[in-house]
């Protein structure tokens, strides 16, 4: 079992203050996540955001009451969180869990698993209406960076978006900010500086969300139809073999059966290990050409 290193923070819920010691400390959220997406709310009438908030209290009180004390409830949002869980293979350890830099911020991580490889998941729970990934990836990001200072010799796998709304759910795993990033923005905070994630990211981050979905999809669309093309080849293939075919001419297609073949590989890696001047003599450099890698979460 996994033991998590306390902070040593108080947290005063009424107020919602961090002390450690007789020193405030400040949360997350309202200093550092503000100031690099210090627009995402502007525009939003306040008991909107009031009624908001009281909801995803709500959810978060239902879910650390299930995970503290097994107490089950009707509540959608609860059934969407145990889906999640069952779904991934997550173990929980914590909620609530406080953590710190011990100088100036201090927050609680919503939650954080064990996933099934053994691996460190802290999660953050959103209820919103917009799921704001790019926001929640810093958020985890500094999360993660605090996690790891509080626990010397464990690390965080994946950070990851729980998303509850109703009986709508997603569970998102994302990527951390970079280190210097995060470094760019804790600057701007001790010294009130702006920070302008425009100036860092241009405008991906915008440009990005308009296009997710679609790659994505047409992700999901070339494996689906790679799968298909394999087993359709590979079904014809033996049919030809079956009738020992050695090519058919289709309306559109042409088939030819392509016989089982030896061939000889060079095993450069071997040849480098035993004739080092003549593989440096007889190999060159070329420049490859920079491509995108895209992996489905």
């Amino acid at each position: 079992m996994i033991e998590l290193k306390p902070s040593g923070v108080r947290f005063v819920s009424d107020t919602h203050q961090y002390f450690l010691g007789d020193v405030e400390l400040q949360g997350i959220t309202s200093t550092l996540v503000n100031r690099a997406f210090p627009n995402d709310y502007k525009d939003i009438p306040e008991d909107v955001l009031r009624r908001a908030a009281e909801r995803g209290s709500n959810v978060h009180e239902t879910i650390e009451l299930y995970e503290d004390l097994g107490a089950m409830s009707d509540l959608p949002e609860l059934r969407s969180y145990c889906t999640i869980m069952d779904e991934n293979k997550l173990e929980h350890i914590a909620s609530e869990y406080i953590v710190t830099d011990r100088v100036r911020y201090a927050s609680a991580i919503d939650h954080v698993f064990v996933d099934k490889d053994g691996g460190i998941v802290i999660a953050d729970v959103k209820t919103t209406y917009e799921k704001h990934y790019e926001k929640v990836a810093l958020q985890l990001s500094i999360y993660k960076r605090f996690f790891e200072l509080q626990n010397p010799g464990l690390k965080v796998a994946k950070c990851a978006l729980i998303w509850l709304r109703g009986e709508a759910y997603e569970y998102r795993e994302l990527m951390p900010w970079a280190d210097e990033v995060l470094d760019m923005l804790f600057d701007a905070d001790k010294n009130d500086k702006v920070f302008d994630i425009q100036a860092i990211y241009g405008d991906l981050p915008a440009q990005f969300a308009s296009v997710e979905e679609e790659v994505a999809r047409l992700e999901i669309a070339v494996k689906a139809a790679q799968e298909r093309q394999k087993e359709l080849k590979q079904g014809l293939y033996d049919l030809m073999e079956s009738h020992n075919l050695k090519s058919f001419t289709g309306s559109r297609v042409k088939l030819t059966r392509v016989l089982p073949t030896e061939s000889t590989t060079f095993d450069s890696k071997a040849f480098k290990a035993d004739h080092k001047d003549l593989y440096e003599q007889y190999t060159k450099k070329t420049t490859k050409a920079g491509s995108l890698r895209i992996t489905l979460i």
